[in-house]
C-alpha cells in the first residue's frame, strides 16, 4: 500500500460530504492491512480515512455492506460506534486510481492498543468486545458477505500450515520452532 501526501488526501476528501475541504493529515502507522490517516481540523482529530487494501479485501461492496449491517446492530447508548461518511455520490466509499477509500467519524478520547500488559486495558478490551458480541447477538452469518473465502476454515488452515512446514527449509524451521510448537499445541487442543 504506502503513504500519501496531504494534497492527495485533500483531493480525496473533496469526494466526501465533509464541511471543510482542507484538513491536516497524520499517517497512522500501527495497522498492517489498510493505509490509515487521521484527519485533523485545528489540531483536533475529526475523521479517520482509510485506503482499503483491495488485495486482501477484493469485494469492496461486500465489506462495506458488512460494516453497514454491523453498524445498524451496534446502535446502543453504551457503545460508541463509528459513522461512515458518505461520498458526494451517496456511497460509503470512494474509488480513484489509487484505490478504494472510506471515511469514518473519529471517536473522541479513544486509543488503540495492539498489545498490553496492563490489566486495566485488558479488562476494558474484554468489556468492549463483550458488549460488541451482546449487540451482535441474533445476527445470522448469512446476513453477511464472506469477503475472504475460507478465512475461518480451520481444516484448510491446518493443511496450509502442514504444507508450509513440510516445504520450509531447516533454518526457517529452527527460527520458528517455538511458534511451531505453540501452533501444534493449539491444533491438538482444537481437535
Amino acid at each position: 500500500m504506502g503513504s500519501q501526501n496531504n494534497d492527495t488526501i485533500s483531493t480525496i476528501l473533496q469526494h466526501f460530504c465533509v464541511a471543510e475541504k482542507r484538513y491536516d493529515i497524520e499517517t497512522i502507522n500501527n495497522g498492517y492491512i489498510n493505509d490509515t490517516y487521521m484527519v485533523l481540523k485545528e489540531e483536533q482529530p475529526i475523521y479517520i480515512l482509510q485506503r482499503i487494501n483491495h488485495h486482501v479485501f477484493s469485494d469492496i461492496n461486500g465489506i462495506m455492506a458488512n460494516i453497514n449491517s454491523a453498524l445498524i446492530k451496534l446502535d446502543d447508548a453504551h457503545y460508541r460506534k463509528i459513522e461512515l461518511i458518505k461520498t458526494t455520490d451517496g456511497l460509503t466509499y470512494y474509488e480513484n486510481e489509487k484505490g478504494y477509500w472510506r471515511l469514518m467519524s473519529y471517536i473522541d478520547n479513544t486509543t488503540t492498543h495492539n498489545t498490553t500488559k496492563d490489566v486495566n486495558i485488558a479488562f476494558e478490551a474484554g468489556r468492549i468486545i463483550g458488549k460488541f458480541h451482546q449487540l451482535m447477538e441474533g445476527v445470522h452469518q448469512g446476513d453477511f458477505v464472506d469477503t475472504i473465502p475460507n478465512f475461518h476454515n480451520l481444516e484448510l488452515r491446518e493443511k496450509q500450515f502442514r504444507l508450509a512446514k513440510a516445504n520450509a527449509d531447516i533454518t526457517h524451521l529452527e527460527v520458528a520452532s517455538e511458534a511451531l510448537l505453540f501452533a501444534e499445541k493449539i491444533l491438538a487442543e482444537l481437535k
